[in-house]
C-alpha cells in the first residue's frame, strides 16, 4: 500500500470520526402503557441535562396519526443521579394516574411487541427505508425522510420528518417553534400494537455550549383492520 493511499484512508477515517462528537445526553424512553388497540400510548422520557447534569423526566401521551402529543407533563430536580431520576418518573405516574385512565391507558407493556422489520444501510442522507412484516397483511415498505422544517428560528436548515407507509404519506412532524432538529436523525426501533406502528427516532441537536444531544421522538401510524 503506497503512502498516498494510506494518507487518503487516514483522512477519510478522521472525517468520519469527527462527523459527530460524543453526545453529552442520550434521552431514554420507557413504555408506560396503552389502550386496548395500542393507538394511544404513554411513555416516560428521561435524561440528564447536557450541561447541568440535572435529572429530567417527562410523561407523554401520543395518539397514532397525530404528530402532536395529547398530553405532556414534566418534572426535574436541580441535581441528582439515577435514584432521583427514578423518583421523578414515579412522581409523574402517581400525579397523572387519573389522566392516563381518562385516555383508556392501562399500565402495562403487554399491548405491544417489537415489529418484525429491517432497515438496510442507505447512502442517501436524511432517508431511512425499510420493510415491516405484518401478520395477515404481508410485507409493507416504509420511509422516514427529513424535510425542511421552516419552524426553526435558530437554524434555517432545521429539519422536520415525513413518514410514508406502503407508498402513501402518513405523517409529517415538526419540532416546536422553540426547538430545532439540526441536521439528522436515526431510526432507533419500531414497535407493533394491535392497530398501530410506533416509530422511535433519535433526533440530533445542539444545546447550550454547543453540546450535542440526542432526543427521543415518538410517532405512530394506524394500521388497517
Amino acid at each position: 500500500m503506497n503512502l498516498k493511499r494510506i494518507t487518503i484512508i487516514f483522512v477519510v477515517s478522521l472525517c468520519m470520526k469527527l462527523g459527530y462528537a460524543q453526545p453529552a445526553t442520550i434521552q431514554r424512553y420507557a413504555w408506560v402503557g396503552g389502550n386496548e388497540d395500542g393507538t394511544i400510548v404513554a411513555l416516560m422520557l428521561s435524561h440528564f441535562g447536557p450541561s447541568s447534569r440535572a435529572p429530567f423526566a417527562k410523561l407523554i401521551v401520543k395518539e397514532a396519526g397525530n404528530p402532536t402529543p395529547l398530553f405532556v407533563d414534566g418534572a426535574y430536580k436541580r441535581s441528582g443521579g439515577e435514584k432521583e431520576l427514578a423518583e421523578l418518573a414515579l412522581y409523574l405516574l402517581n400525579k397523572n394516574t387519573d389522566k392516563l385512565k381518562s385516555y383508556g391507558i392501562k399500565l402495562s407493556n403487554e399491548f405491544l411487541s417489537e415489529a418484525n422489520s429491517v432497515s438496510p444501510p442507505n447512502l442517501t442522507p436524511g432517508v431511512v427505508n425499510g420493510w415491516v412484516d405484518i401478520e395477515n397483511d404481508g410485507v409493507k415498505d416504509f420511509t422516514v425522510k427529513s424535510i425542511q422544517s421552516g419552524s426553526c428560528k435558530k437554524n434555517s436548515a432545521g429539519i422536520a420528518l415525513k413518514i410514508d407507509f406502503d407508498g402513501v404519506e402518513r405523517l409529517v412532524t415538526k419540532p416546536s417553534p422553540d426547538e430545532c432538529w439540526n441536521d439528522g436523525f436515526m431510526l432507533r426501533n419500531i414497535f407493533r400494537t394491535r392497530k398501530a406502528l410506533w416509530f422511535i427516532l433519535n433526533m440530533h441537536s445542539y444545546g447550550l455550549a454547543n453540546l450535542e444531544a440526542y432526543w427521543v421522538e415518538i410517532q405512530g401510524i394506524t394500521l388497517s383492520d
